[in-house]
């Protein structure tokens, strides 16, 4: 879930609506898929999100761990959580030139790429908008990740 659909109240029949075409909506949940976990924040916006730390109970950390979380504020909470790979948006880069500079202060990356220590962070712009339907001094987009998992022993199947 992202902060427009907590702020439009719209959220659970959204829920409703993906879990019923078999969309699974992980809200503060972990699934384990063949070699590696896949974890889903609630938003900021949620009054139930839990701390990290609490979600990651259960988590075996010899797995990669990849962390969807819309809002990239918590960026350093996944760092010291052992989390590999941080996926966010939220923060559309600004949308209006001269916004991007207050995005660039507020997150540690508004959007791209970052290492930082074992992590690695994406955080796409997005292709929509927010407010006026328009984008000035940024480009939207949608992200495509091919992931490579290495180290074998560090990683059993």
């Amino acid at each position: 879930m992202g902060n427009h659909e907590y702020l439009g109240g719209q959220y659970q029949e959204l829920v409703a609506a993906l879990e019923s075409c078999g969309v699974t909506v992980l809200r503060d949940q972990y699934h384990l898929l063949e070699n590696f976990y896949l974890v889903g924040r609630d938003d900021k916006m949620s009054r139930l999100r839990k701390p990290l730390k609490e979600l990651m109970l259960g988590v075996n950390c010899h797995y990669p761990v990849i962390l969807m979380d819309h809002n990239p504020i918590d960026i350093e909470e996944s760092r010291l959580n052992r989390v590999d790979l941080h996926l966010s948006g939220h923060s559309h880069a600004g949308q209006l030139f001269p916004l991007n500079f207050i995005t660039r202060n507020i997150f540690v990356l508004d959007r791209g790429y970052l290492r930082q220590d074992n992590m690695q962070i994406i955080v796409s712009n997005g292709f929509g908008t927010w407010g006026p339907p328009i984008r000035i001094g940024n480009r939207p987009e949608i992200v495509e990740i091919f992931i490579h998992f290495g180290e074998a022993e560090r990683f059993p199947l």
